[in-house]
């Protein structure tokens, strides 16, 4: 359950537009076509505007930048429409707490902090502070739900994007996954047309492709900067422990837990396993899942995550798996432990407090602007001078509205971005050579769509020739989530990373799919009286006046809390006070695993633009979605007949019964936590929006790197595979002449 939350750069709630772009725009109108005149962008010489900060954006900002670097030519700004988010407290790395001044100071502007309560005090200050809505343009969750067309089936579809720098990788589980090669072979990528250099050359496109995905494995997990300068030694990227991706599934840092399951050598890599079962030493929620996967396929285990953590005691049985098998080291403090690691607090997805998880916006950070003292969290590569602060830029608070060209010939003079700024209001242009779209698969097909369909206050559509079959093609990767209710084993719901385990099923490509375990913050614990039904009314009302006072003030005065507060006021009043009294939440829900899932659906969502009338005279345009098969999501037959029978067989072993986390309800049946495609890539024109290098067919100079390019549901987690494919797209930008 991670990688799910789209970067975003452009609005995914739509953004008042004017009429119904009948016209087409001209290059001569480029002062004219809106009632107000963009100022232009303050800022030096651009050469690439990047839209966007998640995984697409980054990998490929960094790339271009570097490449700029060497060359001393060249500059990237990238356009945010969130802003800067860290922990508020101190760290390891990071005992002062200088990380929030450092980047004020540099940023020039408010920097936010994660929620850093628990139980209702967090949950109150997530609703209220962290989420984007109106009044707070700078929230780091933003909820769409849509409808459809008039004519169409609804939906039932929930998709949460994330709002900040670092996109959605601030807000993703740390899960990264290479799907295998029955659905990698799918893609329409000639892995092997750009080599990665003497060293790395293979004969088989296969042997390319696996490169890239050791190469997005230390950009996720190491640094952009530093897998780049790896190679450029002609040497590929060494899995330094604990400084990349890792596997986090004991109850304490420092364990090395031994797996063993009904004396069965499960590790076919484990040449000697100890005799000796140390399955206890697991979080309960990671022992119970996979002891339940064994009995179900025999492809399972602890998922990679993007999150630091110390090196266990015991690594003598097998020092391969923590060290470069040619060259074993000792624990050493510079290359070894972190400094940062996992404190199992179970808040990936609200925000780390301890600073563990390899989220983009350090990377970001590192680059343009350095570090206090070069001691913060896991940025573990020290660039020096080399940085290239001069040649990349992020300008957070920036909406992209839309992208024109500059004249006829866009190849040549390139286009203009016209973005508001989200903290003044005020409308800015700037101009680059070329533009990259990684507003995440909502943001982008957003943008996109309404340059191609929308007018702006009586001007003209930007890109009318954008193709055809923008928007065609989503698919939610056939997310599906649920819980085990009333398991035999206790799971400690709250406790560890979100995500630890998964299991995979199929045979063939169509029928593929995921299961992982997933864990909740504290700040839910508070809502298990209702169990799941938290997540129905959110996923119904959204983010709204109406969730805040039905769930947070309804868990104040419903009456099991009145009737716990009477009891313990009696109490001072010399009455006793029984045992559950004034328990903790989070025991209310140790009988209780969460599950995902994750598939490979039809891929027949489409997004359209709809014109719709508010009030009397006003009108909006908004994003709408349906499938073209007239089916809901949640009846796509990955989930009806693959992983919802999956999912009861899991319940089964554990002794408990499965219950959807939205149910059926009238507005939203599931939530999508991996939204891709609607701007597909192909090898030609003719049904695709980009190239293999998400080069947009009919503009040259115009790219998307985000999800959206993916043409099909992947089965798995998809941050790696948008890595790994964005990293090729940088590279071949970076290949072409300023």
């Amino acid at each position: 359950m991670s990688g799910m939350f789209a970067a975003a750069g452009v609005g995914s709630r739509p953004a008042e537009l004017g009429g119904p772009g009948r016209g087409e725009w001209k290059p001569e109108q480029a002062e004219a076509d809106t009632g107000v005149r963009a100022k232009p962008y303050d800022a030096a010489q651009v050469d690439v505007v990047v839209i966007g900060s998640g995984f697409g954006g980054t990998m490929t900002a960094l790339t271009i930048a570097r490449a700029f670097q060497k060359r001393d030519k060249g500059r990237v700004l990238m356009l945010e429409r969130g802003t800067w988010w860290i922990t508020p407290t101190e760290t390891v790395g990071d005992k002062t707490g200088a990380t929030k001044t450092f980047l004020e100071t540099k940023t020039k502007g408010p920097i936010r902090t994660w929620v850093s309560g628990e139980h209702l005090r967090g949950l109150f200050d997530l609703i209220t502070r962290c989420v984007r809505r109106k009044g707070q343009p700078d929230g780091l969750f933003d909820l769409s739900v849509f409808g459809a067309p008039d004519d169409k089936a609804e939906p039932h579809l929930a998709v949460i994007s994330a709002n900040g720098v670092g996109g959605g990788s601030l807000v993703y589980q740390n899960v990264t996954i290479k799907p295998p090669d029955l659905v990698l072979d799918e893609l329409p990528v000639k892995w092997e047309a750009t080599p990665l250099g003497p060293a790395q050359l293979n004969p088989t496109a296969k042997g390319e492709r696996d490169k890239w995905f050791g190469l997005a494995r230390s950009a996720i997990g190491i640094g952009v900067l530093n897998t780049w300068d790896q190679l450029d030694q002609v040497q590929p990227p060494a899995p330094t422990v604990n400084k990349g991706l890792s596997n986090i599934a004991t109850r304490s840092a420092l364990l090395a837990a031994h797996w063993q399951a009904n004396s069965t050598k499960l590790d076919p890599a484990m040449d000697d396993p100890p005799k000796e079962r140390r399955n206890e030493l697991w979080l309960d929620r990671s022992r119970a899942f996979q002891e339940a996967a064994a009995q179900l396929t025999n492809d399972y285990g602890s998922v990679e995550l993007a999150i630091n953590d110390l090196v266990p005691a015991d690594v003598s049985y097998r020092p391969d798996l923590y060290y470069p098998p040619a060259a074993p080291k000792p624990l050493d403090a510079n290359t070894q432990v972190p400094w940062n690691y996992c404190e199992r607090q179970g808040r990936c997805m609200i925000g780390c407090l301890p600073g563990a998880r390899h989220t983009l916006n350090k990377q970001l950070m590192q680059a343009m602007y350095g570090t206090p003292a070069n001691q913060l969290g896991d940025v573990n590569h020290k660039r020096g001078t080399t940085d290239p602060v001069e040649y990349l830029k992020l300008q957070p608070y920036a909406e992209v509205l839309y992208v024109r060209p500059v004249s006829s010939n866009p190849a040549t003079d390139g286009y203009e971005v016209v973005f508001r700024r989200t903290d003044t209001g005020e409308r800015q242009v700037v101009k680059a050579k070329r533009v990259i779209v990684a507003g995440g698969t909502v943001g982008t097909n957003y943008l996109l769509l309404r340059c191609r369909e929308t007018r702006d206050n009586g001007g003209f559509r930007t890109l009318p020739d954008l193709p055809a079959t923008i928007g065609e093609g989503f698919t939610n990767n056939a997310d599906y989530l649920g819980f085990i209710e009333n398991t035999k084993r206790t799971i400690s719901l709250f406790r560890g990373p979100m995500a630890t385990s998964f299991a995979h099923f199929g045979s063939d490509a169509a029928s593929f799919h995921t299961i992982e375990d997933a864990g909740l913050p504290r700040i839910f614990a508070v809502l298990f009286g209702s169990g799941s039904k938290f997540l129905q009314g959110l996923a119904r009302n959204g983010f709204s006046q109406s969730v805040i006072g039905q769930v947070v003030v309804g868990q104040v005065f419903n009456n099991d809390f009145r009737a716990t507060i009477d009891r313990a006021l009696k109490a001072i009043g010399g009455e006793p006070v029984r045992d559950d009294d004034l328990r903790a939440e989070e025991l209310g829900a140790k009988n209780i695993l969460g599950v995902a899932g994750i598939g490979r659906d039809a891929g027949v969502g489409k997004f359209t633009l709809t014109r719709q009338t508010s009030w009397i005279f006003w009108k909006k345009t908004v994003m709408q979605l349906h499938r073209t098969d007239g089916k809901a999501f949640s009846q796509d037959p990955a989930i009806t007949q693959r992983i919802g029978p999956t999912l009861e067989s899991f319940a089964a072993k554990l002794g408990g019964k499965f219950r959807p986390a939205f149910g059926d309800g009238p507005v939203v049946d599931i939530g999508s936590l991996h939204p891709l495609g609607g701007c597909r890539m192909g090898a030609q024109a003719d049904g695709a929006v980009v190239s293999e290098f998400g080069e947009v067919y009919g503009y040259p100079g115009l790219f998307v790197a985000d999800g959206s390019i993916l043409p099909q549901a992947l089965g798995v987690n998809p941050s790696l595979t948008i890595t790994a494919v964005t990293l090729r797209i940088g590279q071949y930008i970076s290949s072409l002449p300023v």
